[in-house]
């Protein structure tokens, strides 16, 4: 048995050093001697419809290829025993839609079902149908309320900056709050049950779904975080910030990508710290029937 990691930057772990990855805390609770083989990345989408052609050497530098679809066919010994940890679906509806004051409800509502209930399901059906070994199991991740309620509405700004999102200045901060937390938690709420539904219609006894459990009380700038956000002074807040620098430094080169590269720079803002992530293995971990 080996425990193989495919997915976006949540899978990935973004911000955080490999042994507080929730793939290596799985692995080592299961006891499990191989380190997991890691193919999720930062950035990656589903790929059903398709995905750009950049690439990066490092998963803390966001792109959508290779692809969701692409890793698990890329996954090698798929005769053999292991345990699939997966997930997917908030790059394809993308960030910036979701923390965009101009999306509307509907629009959301459409490009949630689209992403992690159609194209879910596709890729469990595709995915399961390689991995033939009947000891295998497959377990997918879902997400959580980047923003919410409980989030402090002086420092969202922040967290809109990180993610290219502006607005004009004479809008009402307090309607642009407002509208933001109510389409994070839609999301939230919304991608939860396409998940599940995606689990439950793939048909297959091998796949679980794995809910970490978050609350609005662990959203960025709210009470209890369970995930990275950036400082007042607009630093990163994760663990490999140095490396990650570099590694943006190398993908995007060229003065001209000073957008990108400063996105790239704070890629870990909305993503699980080190107690969240432990709190998704945990998850895992019960989903397999192991806790």
């Amino acid at each position: 048995m080996k425990v193989t990691v495919v997915g976006d930057s949540v899978a990935w772990g973004q911000g955080l050093l490999d042994a507080h990855k929730y793939g290596s805390i799985v692995n080592q609770a299961l006891g499990i001697a191989t380190p997991p083989l890691m193919l999720a990345h930062s950035g990656a989408t589903i790929g059903i419809r398709g995905a750009t052609p950049f690439s990066a050497k490092s998963g803390e530098v966001p792109t959508s290829a290779p692809t969701i679809l692409d890793q698990v066919k890329a996954a090698p010994d798929p005769a053999a025993a292991q345990i699939l940890l997966m997930n997917g679906g908030i790059n394809d509806v993308n960030a910036r839609v979701i923390l965009n004051p101009l999306t509307t409800f509907t629009d959301l509502s459409h490009k949630t079902q689209r992403y992690c209930y159609q194209d879910m399901l596709t890729l469990l059906k595709t995915t399961t149908q390689r991995f033939t070994s009947p000891e295998s199991r497959f377990v997918v991740t879902g997400y959580f309320p980047v923003l919410s309620r409980e989030s402090a509405p002086f420092r969202v700004p922040l967290m809109l900056a990180v993610n290219g999102v502006s607005f004009a200045p004479f809008t009402s901060h307090e309607v642009v709050f407002d509208k933001i937390v109510a389409l994070s938690l839609q999301f939230w709420k919304e991608a939860t049950d396409c998940l599940q539904r995606a689990v439950r219609d793939c048909g297959d006894a091998r796949v679980s779904f794995a809910d970490a459990g978050f609350t609005e009380k662990n959203a960025v700038f709210a009470t209890a975080p369970l995930l990275w956000g950036v400082r007042s002074d607009f630093s990163s807040q994760d663990e490999v910030v140095g490396d990650r620098h570099t590694a943006c430094n190398i993908a995007y080169p060229l003065p001209i990508a000073i957008v990108e590269r400063e996105a790239c720079y704070r890629a870990s803002a909305g993503h699980p710290n080190v107690a969240g992530a432990q709190q998704f293995a945990q998850a895992i971990l019960a989903s397999l029937a192991v806790v």
